[in-house]
C-alpha cells in the first residue's frame, strides 16, 4: 500500500549530478530498489535503513 511517505533521498552531490544530466536532456525513467541497508546510527541510538535505488535514466 502506497503511504505518500518518501523512502529515498539523493544527496546533495547527486541531485546536482541529476541536474546536469537533465539539462543534457535525461531523466528518470525507472527507479527500484536494489538494496536495503541497516546501519545503526550511534548519534540517535537507533536503527536506520538506507535505500540503494537502481535508476534508469532515458533521453527525452
Amino acid at each position: 500500500m502506497f503511504s505518500g511517505n518518501p523512502i529515498l533521498k539523493f544527496s546533495k552531490a547527486f541531485k546536482e549530478e541529476l541536474q546536469k544530466l537533465s539539462q543534457k536532456g535525461y531523466a528518470i525513467a525507472k527507479a527500484k530498489v536494489s538494496y536495503i541497508i541497516y546501519w545503526w546510527s550511534e548519534e540517535h541510538e537507533k536503527e536506520v535503513k538506507i535505500v540503494m535505488p537502481e535508476l534508469l535514466l532515458r533521453r527525452l
